[in-house]
């Protein structure tokens, strides 16, 4: 994968984890459903990262810490908790924007 493709799939992968997200600000508890999806984006993420070098830096640590918070939670994630978890998604896509060009959520 060249470095371009693999920043804008880090930047897609990181869109699709933050419509999962979104949803879990409003109702914490993250089915087995969001847990599978978030566990196959994190795995498509991993294989990107190297590729995309530094600019997905912060994009990759917001997945993974968003894939961890669902499928490994100690206790029950609040809705603060995944608010934090967009406001580093968020960054990570800004970033990544920055040199794909390509299109940001704003929260």
């Amino acid at each position: 994968m060249n470095t371009q493709e693999a920043r804008r799939t880090m930047l897609e992968l990181a869109l699709e984890v933050t419509e999962i997200v979104r949803r879990l600000s409003v109702a914490p508890s993250p089915t087995a459903r969001d847990q599978t999806a978030m566990r196959e984006l994190l795995g498509k993420a991993r294989e990107a990262a190297y590729d995309a070098g530094f600019p997905a830096d912060l994009a990759w640590r917001a997945i993974l810490r968003a894939t961890v918070t669902a499928t490994a939670p100690h206790e029950v994630p609040t809705g603060e908790t995944w608010l934090e978890i967009l406001d580093s998604l968020q960054e990570g896509q800004d970033q990544l924007s920055l040199v794909t060009g390509g299109a940001q959520i704003n929260q």
